[in-house]
């Protein structure tokens, strides 16, 4: 007994939530015709004994013992019982009785009297009939006898009123005896599912309709002549199954129709030859399963039925899918097979939801060309048709190809597509990539481009696949992303996405390109006439300035958010403003073409010595060329603009894109010869990042001397032949090669994706919040998480880009697995040419950031100046130093990124110089000199000032200056129409301390230095003052007589400090302007303190901090002028001084050591 105990004991399991409940659950074939008598001994709530080949239960005995006590459960399934021991009827507390897979003949009377039975199973025995006692079973809630051979039912069974789910399904031979709808069912009014399968009832009685609660009706394989129309009152129908049941009828009943719950409907294996048009009353139907009938044509009704999911109309006798299956537009599964389809309609392609397309035995000759749409396709059965080919397309459905689920054996495809879809889905694939790359007729590069948020991603993917997905914030462009679209077999686009994000505008340049589709994007619901410039007009100047000649398409987003009428009004706003600028822009290039072109007709001008022009001469020939030609290649103003909405209902996208399509194609066909496919494919196949240019002609020749062409037929050079091969491939966007960048001329990025990489590494709006210190990345560099986070703090700080943190962010963002030492150093190469960034020249700071080499990006500067700016810039111009000082003032708007480049430039001339920058300055030191180089707005216009100050090194000063100038010049060469004006400030004037100096013309900078003359009557604050002349023009490095100059200008210095008004004595000298600019300069924060107690007003102090808003010295100098003129006839210039002197050594000014200074300074 104990042996038994143990080897039941191991099948005893706690029952649910209560581990004194065991429950007893013996493994299938454990035992073979018996079980451990053990088993009568214990108190268990749960008995399962499967295929045991059990004859009777208790084995060989007719008591279960301790057993009947607690038992609820009792299961016996696929035994070989035939009877139950009176015994069982002790089970009082059994509430689920599984006797499934036996032999009984008869429901065992024992079961009559477990009055608490709630679920009885005897499914697939041999039942012949039922007793009345089955009355007494009124807890009953299902009840299964399926499989059996039940002729009738007992009325009494309507007495168990509870049951939910009935079972009766026959066998399934010979077939269940059932002729009749057993009247009884009609009172089970709680009933939700009935399974009458397999019987032979011949129809559907009125009486059905009280089961209202029922849900599910399954009655296939009967032989119904009668649907009685009171099925219609079973409302609450969500499942009917009438397969094989209606072969004698030749209509589906339309009482089957009028179930507006019916969600599915199953009719195979009748014959039917139509669906009728009232389907469309099952509103909410989702499977339709019409296998197997005799279908000739579908109902037009059918596609208004918006929620099928599911439809199954295959082995049938369908010739034509109309073009309406279009509507179905949530149909997952289609099963067309067996049927005698010759072709598909394209509308097949707008069912994007399909995961299975089954077309299998048919007789299609070929696919729908857009089928690509159906991205979420997983099964596409062609087997046994008559394809040739297929679409070149097809490669884009991913899950087709991550479920090998492509079947297309037995059809006549020609060679090679039948070799090589034997090796599966993927191969297949990826032979259909290589034939698009090789004979596409039109290979184009499309870029988007716009401010941030304008929609630019929704719209590429509305564009790309047909249907709308608004990005995220989460998924804004970050700098740029490149997607490969093919609306058509033979026409490839490679679309550039730029993020609008202004730190990322740094970039642009690099990619737009004449060649190029531009695609301007613009969001309506933000447009007004104010915004027009920085929603479409800097980026539409941006294109026409750097990629003459291009074509522009201007796209408004977020229709769906305005009135046709608001959209109107924007749309003709738009246009006017486009053409009014446009106008304008071409007057102007006319207008300076028809100056210069004067100028050169004009006799002296042709007059050259020796053949050889003179350089002003060459120069003014040169601009007007370049003008020329940006006024025959300036881009066409679009004539339109499109209106879309990348929302659900996709308004104006499918114009938009047929639209684009044409413009796409209307070039001449251009397919790539075989050779330069080769070379293409080969390059592309190199998993180095880039190619110098010799790699790459070493590939070039190979694949020429393997096509056995001549150095002829080359050109007679394979470097000119390679460049316009790059160049073509360049301007479809294959590759990235600057031909016309002599310093990255000789780097091929074979994988444009890598020159996206390099700027990806660093250019992130969200930088401070998405880059962490992550253990196993730093491993890689290697990089201590306490140096990660002082190179990231100095990074957003002051712009610092160490070569660590660079290999850092590469394998952090996922740009690069590893990156080697030779590929960074091409990254930090690459980003210096393109004016990205500068070399950091700082060797006891790269040391302390633990770096040997450090690049620094404008773009991420400090918004604030310096706390000890003023130490080292004076607000006012300190006694005995010159001060050269150059104005660039905008008539517009600045261009964008301009000060930023403009600060990498400095960086060619400043590299020993000790340098401070910030967001809207750069303060250089560079031996006796200092230079300052600001951005501020003067009045309503953006302007760069550009100050050298020194104490008597003039020809550094100019030296300073003009290379600033030459930067300046060589960034407007990309903006050709830019309006700016350059004065060159006086510094007659500014030593004067004169509140508004005059203003030279720039050009005067471009003139050498009057010879002899070493002063001039030029400023017109002073028109009597003989002004320096190296005031105002340059001095070169080996200027003649370059003494006299400056002992000119020393002359001037001291007669100013020496020259004041009235008498030269101390109380006058020290209120002049010479003396107050000295109190001005020292004078500090606490200014407005020292004016009040020596009485000049709070509102006056205010009115000047107002007018002079950006200048705090001048509004010092402002103050204390005011001051000087108050009571200047009462009171004398020494009490008047004094009382000065007073206020800056009173205890709560504390300015005893200036007045000390100025009092030797004026030796007072």
């Amino acid at each position: 007994m104990s042996a038994q105990n143990d080897t039941l004991n191991q099948y005893l399991f706690a029952s649910g939530d209560h581990e004194e409940h065991q429950s007893l659950k013996v493994a299938e074939g454990a035992y073979k015709g018996w079980v451990p008598r053990a088993i009568y001994s214990k108190e268990l709530y749960e008995v399962q004994l499967p295929f045991l080949r059990l004859l009777s239960f208790p084995v060989g005995g007719t008591a279960l013992g301790s057993l009947s006590h607690k038992l609820t459960v009792f299961e016996a399934v696929g035994n070989y019982l035939t009877r139950l021991p009176a015994c069982f009827a002790e089970c009082h507390n059994l509430t689920k009785l599984n006797l499934g897979f036996n032999y009984f003949t008869e429901i065992p009377y024992p079961v009559y009297r477990l009055t608490r039975l709630e679920i009885l199973n005897l499914e697939h025995n041999d039942l012949e009939s039922m007793d009345s006692e089955i009355q007494n079973l009124k807890n009953l809630r299902v009840l299964n006898l399926s499989g059996n051979l039940l002729e009738e039912l007992p009325k009494e069974l309507r007495m168990c009123r509870r049951i939910q789910e009935l079972h009766l399904s026959g066998k399934f031979y010979p077939g269940g005896k059932l002729t009749e709808f057993p009247e009884c069912i009609s009172y089970l009014t709680e009933l939700r599912y009935l399974d009458l399968s397999w019987q032979h009832i011949g129809k559907i009685p009125r009486s059905i309709g009280k089961l209202r609660k029922l849900q599910v009706l399954n009655l296939k394989w009967n032989q119904l002549q009668k649907v009685s129309k009171e099925l219609k009152k079973c409302a609450r129908l969500k499942v009917v199954n009438l397969s094989g049941a209606l072969r004698l009828l030749s209509a589906i009943p339309e009482s089957l129709l009028e179930l507006e719950d019916l969600e599915q409907l199953f009719l195979s294996d009748n014959f039917f030859t139509e669906v009728p048009q009232h389907v469309c009353g099952l509103v909410k139907l989702t499977q339709l399963v019409m296998q197997r009938n005799s279908l000739l044509r579908l109902s037009q009704d059918l596609y208004k039925l918006r929620y099928l999911r599911h439809l199954e109309l295959s082995d049938n006798f369908l010739e034509v899918i109309p073009p309406k299956i279009k509507s179905l537009r949530k149909l997952e599964y289609l099963g067309l097979a067996n049927n005698r389809l010759t072709e598909l309609p394209e509308e097949i392609c707008f069912l994007e939801q399909l995961t299975y397309l089954g077309l299998g035995n048919n007789k299609l000759t070929q696919l729908p060309e857009n089928i690509y749409r159906l991205h979420n396709l997983r099964t596409l059965d062609v087997d046994n048709n008559e394809l040739q080919d297929v679409p070149l397309l097809m490669d884009r459905l991913e899950l087709l190809a991550e479920e090998d689920g492509l079947h297309i054996l037995n059809n006549n495809l020609r060679s090679p597509f039948r070799e090589i879809s034997e090796q599966g889905t993927r191969a297949l694939f990826e032979f259909l990539k290589g034939i698009r790359l090789k004979e596409a007729h039109h290979r184009w590069k499309m870029i988007l481009i716009g401010a941030a948020r304008a929609g630019k991603t929704s719209l590429r993917q509305a564009l790309m696949h047909g249907r709308s997905r608004l990005a995220a914030d989460s998924e804004r462009t970050w700098v740029m992303e490149r997607h490969l679209w093919e609306p058509e077999s033979r026409l490839r686009v490679q679309i550039l996405d730029f993020g609008g994000h202004h730190i990322y505008q740094a970039a642009h340049h690099m990619f737009l390109s004449s060649d190029a589709l531009h695609v301007l994007v613009f969001d309506l619901t933000k447009y007004t006439s104010e915004d027009y410039e920085e929603l479409i007009g800097h980026w539409l100047e941006a294109i026409m300035d750097r990629a003459g000649g291009a074509k522009i398409v201007i796209v408004g987003t977020h229709c769906d958010l305005c009135s046709k009428e608001d959209v109107n009004e924007k749309v003709e706003d738009i246009m006017r403003l486009m053409k009014r600028d446009e106008t304008n822009k071409r007057r102007q290039i006319e207008y300076e073409i028809r100056m210069i072109s004067e100028e050169l007709d004009k006799p002296e001008s042709r007059e050259v010595s020796s053949g050889i022009p003179e350089i002003g001469i060459g120069r003014m020939q040169e601009k007007l060329n370049k003008l020329q030609k940006m006024l025959n290649s300036r881009s066409e103003i679009p004539e339109r603009i499109f209106i879309v909405s990348a929302a659900d209902t996709l308004e104006g996208i499918a114009e938009f894109r047929s639209s684009l399509i044409l413009k796409l194609k209307s070039a001449p066909v251009s397919a790539l010869p075989d050779v330069w496919f080769t070379f293409l494919e080969q390059i592309q196949q190199d998993r180095e990042k880039v190619l110098t240019f010799e790699q790459t002609r070493d590939y070039f020749q190979q694949v020429m001397s393997d096509n056995q062409i001549s150095q002829w037929g080359m050109g007679g050079s394979p470097e000119r032949s390679l460049e316009m091969v790059l160049k073509y491939l360049h301007s479809t966007g294959e590759i990235v090669w600057y031909h016309d960048n002599d310093q990255l001329r000789g780097t091929v990025f074979h994988h444009p994706e890598t020159l996206i990489d390099m700027l990806r590494a660093v250019f992130r709006h969200d930088f401070e919040d998405v880059v962490h210190y992550n253990q196993e990345t730093a491993t890689l560099i290697p990089l201590r998480e306490s140096s990660f986070e002082s190179m990231k703090k100095d990074f957003l700080s002051r712009g610092l880009l160490t070569k660590e943190l660079l290999h850092y962010l590469l394998i952090h963002f996922k740009l690069c697995s590893d990156a080697s030492d030779t590929f960074l150093n091409l990254i930090i190469s690459v980003m210096l040419k393109f004016s990205l960034c500068f070399e950091f020249q700082n060797s006891a700071r790269m040391a302390l950031m633990g770096s040997a080499q450090v690049v620094q990006f404008p773009w991420f500067f400090p918004d604030e100046k310096p706390p000890n700016f003023e130490l080292q810039w004076p607000l006012a111009l300190p006694p005995n130093k010159y001060e050269l000082c150059m104005e660039i003032v905008f008539s517009a708007q600045m261009p964008p990124n301009f000060f930023e480049k403009l600060s990498v430039k400095l960086h060619n001339f400043l590299l020993d110089a000790n340098r401070i920058n910030w967001k809207n300055g750069v303060l250089a030191q560079k031996n006796h000199s200092t230079l300052l180089v600001i951005r501020e707005r003067k009045n309503d216009s953006m302007a760069i000032v550009i100050k050298a100050r020194g104490d008597s090194d003039l020809q550094e000063l100019w030296s300073l200056i003009l290379n600033v100038r030459q930067a300046s010049m060589n960034l407007f060469k990309d903006w050709p129409l830019l309006k700016c004006e350059i004065d060159l400030v006086c510094m007659h004037c500014v030593l004067k301390g004169v509140d508004d100096p005059h203003r030279y013309p720039g050009h005067v900078l471009e003139h050498m230095i009057p010879k002899g003359e070493y002063t001039l009557k030029c400023c017109e604050k002073f028109p009597d003052d003989s002004v320096p002349t190296c005031f105002v023009f340059p001095l070169e490095e080996d200027q003649e007589n370059l003494e006299l100059y400056l002992k000119a200008a020393r002359d001037f210095m001291q007669k100013t400090i020496d020259s004041v008004d009235g008498p030269v004595t101390g109380a006058n000298l020290a209120l002049s302007d010479k003396g107050l600019n000295f109190i001005a300069s020292n004078l500090g924060r606490n200014w407005t303190a020292v004016l009040l107690q020596l009485g000049v007003s709070q509102s006056l102090i205010e009115q000047l901090q107002i007018s002079h808003q950006h200048d705090v010295h001048q509004q010092i100098m402002s103050a204390l002028k005011r001051w000087r003129e108050t009571d200047s006839d009462t009171t004398s210039p020494d009490d008047k001084l004094n009382s000065l002197f007073e206020v800056l050594t009173s205890e709560s000014i504390g300015h005893i050591e200036l007045v000390e200074k100025f009092k030797e300074h004026f030796k007072l």
